[in-house]
């Protein structure tokens, strides 16, 4: 055998001109090849952990952006939406069936995306708002004396009271300014109990039974807009009023 390469039999028959090599019939590997195989077979599993282990952290900060990002675009978009059929309707008084159910639908909608969830704690539900929509014929003077300009409703947590006023046309030709004062009794985080303390007719004013009482359950509140169901189940979108010299 001197001159001869040295051969290595696995006890199948087969052999190798190089102890470091692999059978070739029983696939039989030399200790040293196992170790070298070994290692690399450990750094393909760390590098394909890492790998995997990156993709992860990417998708869930991606994910993350996504979901903090979604709802205040799917908010804009509804308020839009509402906003733009509230304005065809002359505040609830020109709608249709179709478009008072669909005022509703995207009414809901937006209160699920509520951004503020404690609204009456918040200095935003504070101000003067105009009065865009409301499913209430009473406020909208259905079948009676017609609403000249802005309904607007003041809150003011602070001093727990609210005023509303509007400007009625009597017989067509008189516009009579009337207002509403009202205390609050805050009942949880978004609803408060509404007492009515005083009416004022033009000049006139007298105050108000004490049967006039109802509450608002403020359901959507952000820097523009308000949402709030009433007592007698109507619904009001109220948009902030800029000019407060009105109110």
């Amino acid at each position: 055998l001197r001159g001869q390469p040295a051969t290595r039999q696995c006890g199948l028959g087969g052999s190798s001109q190089h102890r470091y090599q692999l059978c070739t019939k029983c696939k039989f590997l030399s200790p040293l090849h196992n170790l070298s195989l070994w290692g690399k077979m450990v750094g393909h599993t760390i590098r394909w952990r890492v790998c995997v282990a990156l993709f992860i952290v990417a998708s869930l900060v991606k994910t993350s952006d996504a979901f903090s990002i979604l709802p205040a675009q799917r908010r804009a978009e509804l308020k839009s939406e509402l906003l733009d059929l509230c304005s065809m309707t002359k505040r609830g008084l020109a709608e249709t069936p179709e478009q008072r159910e669909k005022i509703a639908s995207l009414f809901e909608q937006l209160e699920r995306t509520n951004p503020v969830k404690k609204p009456l704690n918040s200095d935003k539900v504070n101000g003067v708002w105009s009065l865009r929509y409301t499913t209430s014929d009473s406020i909208l003077g259905r079948n009676g004396s017609p609403r000249v300009g802005p309904i607007l409703q003041k809150i003011d947590t602070e001093n727990l009271c609210a005023e509303n006023s509007e400007v009625v046309r009597y017989f067509n030709i008189i516009d009579v300014p009337r207002r509403v004062t009202a205390i609050l009794t805050p009942q949880s985080d978004r609803l408060t109990n509404v007492q009515f303390d005083r009416f004022s007719v033009g000049p006139v004013g007298f105050k108000a039974p004490e049967s006039f009482r109802g509450f608002l359950d403020v359901t959507y509140l952000d820097d523009e807009l308000r949402l709030t169901r009433g007592d007698k189940g109507n619904i009001f979108v109220l948009t902030r009023f800029s000019d407060e010299s009105l109110a």
